[in-house]
């Protein structure tokens, strides 16, 4: 996989004695965004966390700019990738600003608690998210999407090359989750490799390069949006049938229910 930034082969993650995904073989493009479906449960969030070295593959290998991500030092790790969970955990009594500095902690050192690009890259990402008129209220005060975006801003001041994003639209309404959609659209044409777990097909369609579907821990396609969603794999996958049409103003993929 020389053409992917980040890739996995034959991996396989699980919790205690339940194995979650397995047989994964999978490659990402650098400056792409793919986005990763499939139904509740079937292991997409798992596999971000191997992807992003939460979680420690029970065989197989994950692998970063062509090195096993088991050889990066966690800080080096950490300056490459980039990972919003699905449930973070806000810290008590923290302001947005003091949340979102702290996705600078991969570019300090323990003689060196700030760096040069600190106020630049906080500033950029609250400004990227729309979080800078409430950047001095505590998060614990604000509203669920709001939330969300501070922590979108946390990930962009960590200004990584490849970003991870679980479920990021969670929380928001419909014009606010096309924002973070197309905050994740121009972080590609940055230059970033983006990956993001959806779950509506058809944003998923409309904004990613790629497709990545997945069905009981296992990788059923993955492609082009045209080319993966196929009326008899959304049905395989999802158990839903499904007209799919193209969009008339943009040629994406619409699925659509049956007549």
């Amino acid at each position: 996989m020389t053409d992917t930034v980040l890739s996995c082969t034959d991996l396989a993650l699980g919790y205690h004695r339940e194995e979650v995904c397995r047989d994964v073989t999978i490659g990402f493009r650098p400056a792409a965004l793919t986005a990763v479906v499939g139904p509740n449960g079937c292991g997409k969030s798992t596999l971000l966390k191997g992807l992003g070295g939460a979680l420690r593959p029970r065989r197989g290998e994950v692998t970063l700019d062509g090195r096993p991500l088991t050889a990066y030092r966690p800080k080096e790790a950490a300056r490459t990738v980039a990972t919003l969970p699905q449930n973070p955990v806000v810290p008590e009594q923290i302001t947005v600003r003091e949340l979102v500095a702290r996705g600078r902690y991969p570019y300090h050192s323990l003689l060196r608690s700030s760096a040069s690009d600190d106020a630049r890259a906080i500033q950029a990402a609250l400004a990227q998210t729309g979080t800078e008129e409430i950047a001095d209220r505590p998060v614990a005060e604000l509203s669920g999407g709001q939330r969300q975006r501070v922590w979108l801003a946390l990930v962009l001041a960590q200004d990584t090359p490849v970003v991870l994003l679980d479920e990021p639209t969670t929380f928001l309404d419909i014009a606010h989750q096309h924002e973070v959609l197309e905050l994740c659209t121009s972080l590609r044409d940055s230059g970033r490799t983006v990956v993001a777990i959806m779950h509506d097909l058809g944003q998923a369609a409309a904004f990613a390069d790629d497709l990545v579907m997945m069905r009981d821990g296992r990788v059923i396609a993955q492609g082009a949006p045209a080319a993966v969603l196929t009326p008899d794999r959304v049905e395989q996958t999802f158990g839903l049938r499904a007209r799919i049409v193209a969009d008339p103003d943009t040629g994406a993929p619409l699925v659509l229910p049956p007549l």
